[in-house]
This record gives structure tokens, C-alpha cells and sequence, in this order.
């Protein structure tokens, strides 16, 4: 096919040329189709080519996305089961430690006598109030075999020694054990009994008694002596009367194991009502007797040394505990708290006797150092025993009995029973992951 002439207009001169405009180039296609049906042929089967291309990749994307999502969506049964397995766990240990542990206590006490002796008011005071008219003794005094220790309504109590306490009037033709205890009471005290027999109160007794009451400045309480058969027959009294005797009330003579005392308390003053525990008096072996929460009855055990201080004076001495109660104390309060009861362990004023101290027992292990593991790694069993589980190199678990000491911090002390061992550096359960 010959080729249609070139028009003058559309010659470029050489180095002016420039790219066509996308107008221009699309008009010069669509003028070049209209003259040329075979160019408009070659252009229709180049699109549709390009078409056909388009097409191709369209669905090669699209396949491939297909397989993707197949893929992600589809999990074997082994990996299924896996996936809904629990994950493995794995413990949490530490390490078993071994050095000083150590927890400090702090208590109130007071200050009493271990067995105080209690002194009543007398009794056989007939009409009289039982007002108290003297004290002859205050706390700290020492009180002696014979002692006048206060009166009441002018009615005295006496200390004696004697192991068993007065329990009747002593008199003449009285026999016993107290009347033994009285006579040995009154000898050591200086008084002749004459010719009366140990344990029987005679006439010698009862001087003896008259004198030690006039020696104290109260006087004793006579009895008049009947009078004497006249011989007669009639069995009637002559009239005549023998001398009289005196006797000692019940209350008015205090027997103790042994003196001297000292007296730790005085719970009455001049003119006050006298009723019971007017005073007490003590051998000087005094006890300290406070309470702790549940936390510090753990940490205190008996043996345990401490130190006791007077919160005005900052004096001190040094104590031990004796007793940690088991059983909380009766009452209703809110915290449980339970009894302990300690001792001087050297020499203590007689002034703190009756005061209210400061105690602090500090707590450690057996020559300061112990086996310690955190609390969390203690268990129970189901009979009662505590132990520890102890981890190896390889994962591998043993339980080891021990006996628990004391606590503080978050750290347990152990001693491992049973024959088992347990080594400072060894790692023991305290919890799990998973």
C-alpha cells in the first residue's frame, strides 16, 4: 500500500523538534486510524492484548491470595492439640541462706512478786468498824519474825514464822501444829514458855503471848479462867477464880514460811475501810508478767534474755523469759494476746517492785548464725510436719523435713530433721509460673 504524502505542516525542522502533547499524540492516533484501517486493526488487537494480560495477573493475584488464606487457615490435628495444652511450668526457687537472723520484741510488764503473801484484816473485832488506825510498814521495808505490820480498829496483825496458817484462836489447854509453830515463833523471838510441852498452849504460853503484846504496845485479849470445883461434891464452882489467861485470835497472827520479807505492797492508808488485801509481802522473788500479739508469741521462746527499763528513771536490768502462754488471754479484744512471764536474771532494786517496765527480748539463732529460707518455701503436710522442696541441677525435686525456729523479715530458720540434710547455696521452692 503506498504511503499517503507527507504535509508540509507537519515537518519539524531538525533540533527544534519537541515531545508531542498526549492531545496532540491522541489526535494524531485517532487521525491516523481514521485514514488507516489497518492501523486501527493493529491498535484494536494490541488493547485487546493488553486486556488479555491484565486479566492473567488479575487472576494470579487473586489465586495467590487464596492459597495464602487457605493456608493461615488450616492447622494439622498435632498442632491443634498442642496449642490447647497448658502451658509447662516452671518453679520459682531461692536460695537457702545461713547467717544471723534476728527479731527484737517489745512488750509492758509489770513488775510483782512471784508469791505474794496476802494480809487481811483481823478478825474478832466484834462492834468495831474495821477502820485501819495504823500502818507501821511501806513498800520496800523488810519485815521481821514478831513484826507489828498495821492495826485495825486497834486490833493488831503480827508476822510469825510458821509453815502452816493460823485457822482458830489459840488459848489455853489449845494443842496442835500451830501452837508449835507459835512457841518456836515466840522463842525465837526472845520468850520463855516455862514448862508448857511443844504444842500444847499452857500457862507458860500464855505469859509469854501476854508479854510479846504488852512489848508491842496493844493489849492482849484475856480470858477469864473458871472457877475451881470446891471439893464438896456438889460439882459447883467455889466462886474462887485462877488467874486469867490470854488467847490470839485467828486474824491477828500471820504465819510465813520463812523471813524475813519485804513488803511489796500497801493497798490501804490511815483511816481507810479495811476489808481484804491490805498488804503483801513477799520473799523479794519477783516475776515480770506482760502479754504479746500472735506475731510476737511466735518470735519468744523460753530462755530467751532480754533487758527491762523504767521509762522515768531509764534504769535497767536484765530478764529472762520463763513462760510464753499458748492460750490467748480472756477478753474482747479485737487482737488475740497471750501471756508471758519473765525474771530478773541479776540484781533488780526493790524500787522497781510494783512499776510498769519496758521489755525488749531480741531473738537469734543459736550462736547468731541459722539455716534460713524465705516463709513461701515452708509447707505443711497432711499429718502436721513442715518441710521444704529442694531443686537440683537437673530439675529434680526432693522434700526436706524440717523443725522451724525463728521468723523475722520474711525469713524462716530451719534445722533439717529426720536425717535429711540441707546445705547453705541449695535452691528451694517458693512458688511456680504457669
Amino acid at each position: 500500500m503506498k504511503e499517503p504524502p507527507v504535509h508540509p505542516d507537519d515537518l519539524v525542522p531538525f533540533g527544534d523538534a519537541a515531545p508531542p502533547a498526549q492531545h496532540e499524540v491522541e489526535g494524531t492516533d485517532a487521525r491516523e486510524t481514521a485514514r488507516n484501517p489497518g492501523h486501527r486493526r493493529r491498535l484494536g488487537d494490541r488493547l485487546r492484548g493488553q486486556r488479555a494480560l491484565l486479566i492473567i495477573l488479575a487472576a494470579a493475584v487473586a489465586l495467590a491470595a487464596g492459597a495464602f488464606a487457605i493456608g493461615r487457615g488450616f492447622v494439622s490435628p498435632d498442632q491443634q492439640a498442642a496449642d490447647a495444652a497448658p502451658p509447662k511450668a516452671s518453679v520459682i526457687t531461692a536460695r537457702v541462706s545461713y547467717g544471723t537472723l534476728a527479731a527484737t520484741t517489745v512488750l509492758r510488764a509489770k513488775v510483782t512478786e512471784a508469791s505474794p503473801i496476802v494480809v487481811d484484816s483481823p478478825t474478832g473485832l466484834g462492834d468495831a468498824l474495821p477502820i485501819v488506825t495504823a500502818l507501821n510498814v511501806k513498800v520496800g521495808d523488810r519485815v521481821a519474825n514478831g513484826q507489828k505490820l498495821l492495826t485495825v480498829a486497834e486490833r493488831p496483825v503480827f508476822v510469825l514464822t510458821g509453815r502452816v496458817p493460823a485457822f482458830r484462836d489459840m488459848g489455853l489447854g489449845t494443842r496442835g501444829v500451830d501452837v508449835t509453830q507459835l512457841q518456836a515463833a515466840l522463842r525465837a523471838a526472845g520468850y520463855s514458855l516455862g514448862s508448857d510441852r511443844a504444842g500444847s498452849y499452857g500457862k507458860g504460853t500464855s505469859a509469854a503471848v501476854a508479854r510479846f503484846y504488852r512489848a508491842a504496845g496493844v493489849p492482849p485479849v484475856k480470858v477469864a479462867a473458871p472457877g475451881k470445883n470446891d471439893g464438896n461434891g456438889s460439882g459447883k464452882a467455889s466462886g474462887k477464880k485462877s488467874a486469867g489467861s490470854v488467847k490470839i485470835p485467828r486474824g491477828e497472827v500471820l504465819f510465813v514460811r520463812s523471813l524475813p520479807q519485804r513488803v511489796v505492797s500497801v493497798n490501804v492508808h490511815l483511816g481507810s475501810k479495811a476489808d481484804t488485801k491490805l498488804l503483801e509481802i513477799g520473799s523479794g522473788h519477783v516475776q515480770l508478767t506482760g502479754s504479746v500479739d500472735s506475731a510476737g508469741r511466735s518470735q519468744l521462746k523460753e530462755g530467751m534474755e532480754g533487758k527491762a527499763t523504767d521509762d522515768l528513771t531509764d534504769a535497767s536490768f536484765s530478764v529472762r523469759v520463763t513462760k510464753v502462754g499458748t492460750s490467748p488471754k480472756p477478753g474482747d479484744d479485737a487482737v488475740q494476746t497471750f501471756p508471758v512471764t519473765l525474771v530478773p536474771t541479776g540484781h533488780m532494786p526493790a524500787r522497781f517492785t510494783g512499776k510498769s517496765v519496758a521489755v525488749t527480748v531480741t531473738a537469734q539463732g543459736d550462736d547468731g548464725k541459722v539455716l534460713n529460707v524465705p516463709v513461701a518455701a515452708i509447707s505443711t503436710g497432711s499429718s502436721g510436719e513442715t518441710y521444704v522442696t529442694v531443686v537440683d541441677g537437673n530439675g529434680r525435686q526432693r522434700e526436706v523435713k524440717v523443725a522451724l525456729g525463728l521468723a523475722t523479715g520474711g525469713r524462716q530458720a530451719v534445722t533439717p530433721t529426720g536425717g535429711s540434710s540441707l546445705r547453705q547455696g541449695e535452691l528451694v521452692v517458693i512458688g511456680s509460673h504457669g
